[in-house]
């Protein structure tokens, strides 16, 4: 019997330890952690870095000669015409090779300026993979900032819920020895009533708020994710007061548009140095050639050409050279919005975060306050010198005061991690 309780309890502590290692408790840092890791958009621009590695090297293959192995073979029977114009009728003519041959054909201009371009679009694709790394990042802060002031909002109306229901009970007492009217426990049970649906409501909004957070962090399970209500409270990340324009030019959104141009300048000299440049062709074969494979001898063949392919339709009328220059012109001038819009956004995030930060001050003072009266109100109404609408009063402006203060933080959270954006720090 003890063997079999030892074997019980060994199973329940198994089945326990795997419950826990799949609840996750989430925290801003491990919130980012996981987003990074995990969230399928930036598993997406990781692929897409890759892809842009990948035709780097497959850019590399033009240098290198092909290489066949294997055999040809050559049947002709009927008419054949010779090198002088003469027909020649009944000829039954064949021949086979097998062997190796080496093949070069190097269009050197675009081969190396095309190479060029493709390293300098795999170093933008990074650097957008970061922009855009960080824009997923920071919506699923949004996110777990709104899931936070939900379920704050959620666990503000469950205690006014308690608290109406104790006030109800002191009325109830109150009426029925004659020091209260019935129309005040009567208003008591409507408010009651009404705060039961808002907390219905806001438990749909908390679902939905989770959901949004395991889509974020790609979890199947939102019921194993966990909270903690202690990160609704204020973070110093940034100084707003600092100069930091000088960041804008390091901005990873900046740098793609930067390094873009620099690959359309390659791409630009392919089309014009690379006429300059000569292609050379090396044809090298060796192998037995003969009429079959009794009948054969050891041959080598080496053929070859050094010149220029002028394209008379882009010497004329220069069409991809006009075309690229359109492109580098517009990249430019992408350049200069990119810069304008970010020093915008820098000096918008710093504006609204000095207001942001007194919203806080005032908003915390308030909620002081109002907490103070709604405890003076119910100790009132427990001696039995308040009155119901006091009370709702109070309770009215200890709940908006509550939500008034989660909402500065919030707001000044979010602001912050905003600023860091756009000055180009990553997450």
């Amino acid at each position: 019997m003890r063997k079999l309780l030892n074997l019980l309890f060994l199973v329940l502590v198994f089945a326990f330890s795997i419950s826990a290692q799949s609840d996750i408790y989430l925290s801003l840092d491990e919130l980012i952690s996981r987003t990074k890791k995990d969230n399928l958009s930036i598993k997406r621009g990781q692929i897409n870095v890759d892809l842009a590695n990948a035709e780097v090297q497959k850019s590399k293959e033009w240098w290198l000669p092909n290489v066949f192995l294997g055999t040809t073979f050559h049947h002709l029977d009927g008419r054949a015409l010779n090198s002088d114009g003469r027909f020649f009728a009944d000829v039954d003519r064949q021949s086979r090779w097998y062997g190796g041959e080496l093949n070069v054909d190097l269009d050197i201009g675009k081969g190396i300026y095309n190479s060029k371009a493709k390293k300098l679009k795999a170093q933008q694709a990074v650097l957008e993979n970061e922009a855009s790394e960080n824009m997923v990042v920071l919506n699923a802060i949004s996110t777990y900032y709104d899931l936070l002031r939900v379920s704050a909002e959620k666990k503000l109306y469950e205690e006014l819920k308690d608290n109406k229901e104790s006030l109800i009970i002191q009325l109830e007492a109150q009426v029925n020895i004659g020091l209260r009217l019935d129309s005040e426990l009567l208003l008591a049970k409507s408010k009651a009533s009404r705060l039961n649906v808002k907390i219905i409501e806001l438990n749909q909004q908390y679902r939905h708020a989770m959901a949004n957070m395991a889509l974020a962090l790609n979890i199947s399970d939102a019921a194993n994710l966990f909270i903690d209500l202690n990160d609704l409270k204020k973070l110093d990340l940034v100084n707003a007061n600092e100069s930091n324009d000088s960041n804008i030019t390091n901005h990873p959104l900046y740098k793609s548009l930067e390094f873009k141009a620099r690959a359309e300048e390659k791409t630009a000299k392919a089309i014009t140095q690379g006429l300059l440049i000569p292609k050379v062709g090396i044809r090298y074969s060796y192998g037995p050639f003969g009429l079959d494979f009794s009948d054969n001898q050891v041959t080598r063949g080496l053929q070859g050409y050094l010149g220029w392919d002028l394209p008379l339709g882009q010497l004329f009328y220069a069409g991809d050279s006009k075309i690229s220059k359109a492109k580098s012109k517009l990249i430019q001038v992408e350049l200069d919005i990119q810069k304008e819009t970010l020093s915008h956004r820098i000096s918008e995030y710093k504006s609204q975060l000095i207001d942001a930060e007194e919203m806080i001050s005032l908003t915390e003072r308030g909620k002081v306050y109002a907490e103070q009266a709604l405890e003076k109100t119910n100790q009132r109404q427990a001696e039995g010198l308040g009155n119901l609408y006091e009370i709702l009063l109070a309770e009215e402006e200890y709940r908006e005061s509550q939500l008034q203060y989660y909402d500065a933080v919030i707001n000044y959270n979010v602001l912050q991690y905003k600023l860091m954006d756009a000055l180009g720090n990553q997450f």
